[in-house]
């Protein structure tokens, strides 16, 4: 084991362009991704640009823009399912549902925090949590409701 960092071999210039380069690659698409508005694509793409190459900076910017574009969508779909949802629209407030849990994709609660999430309000008070478990219950209520016969 190396005693100091004197004693570590050195990245050779050559390795350390190739990781920048395949980072930056990764980047690229990611910022692609992003234009068309695949933002989870477009998060892989960034993470592995880190992985790769940590000190990408403009993967760590984009990074951040894509997770907050998610947030403006899920909280966009969220309201829209709600909205169709109360005005008996069901089918559409299922699609709209739908897109809230996989934009949620990298932010879903942990398994059977929906079941429990009433008694335990005060222990863990996370939005995204939170819009993932009515997305799932107003999923079944509209299905429930379009099987009995209530809106199209």
């Amino acid at each position: 084991m190396p005693s100091s960092a004197k004693d570590l071999p050195e990245i050779s210039k050559e390795a350390y362009s190739i990781n920048w380069e395949k980072s930056n690659h990764f980047y690229l698409s990611g910022y692609r991704e992003l234009l068309s508005k695949n933002y989870l694509r477009a998060i892989d793409d960034f993470k592995t640009a880190l992985e790769l190459y940590p000190e990408h900076r403009l993967a760590k910017l984009y990074l951040k823009k894509a997770e907050d574009s998610i947030t403006e969508d899920v909280n966009n779909s969220y309201k829209a399912g709600i909205n169709y949802f109360n005005s008996a629209q069901y089918t559409l407030a299922i699609h709209h549902f739908r897109q809230v849990i996989t934009l949620l994709k990298y932010r879903t609660p942990p398994e059977g925090f929906c079941s429990v999430r009433a008694e335990k309000k005060h222990i863990l008070d996370n939005p995204d949590f939170e819009k993932y478990c009515e997305s799932e219950q107003k999923i079944s209520e509209a299905q429930a409701r379009i099987s009995l016969g209530h809106g199209f």
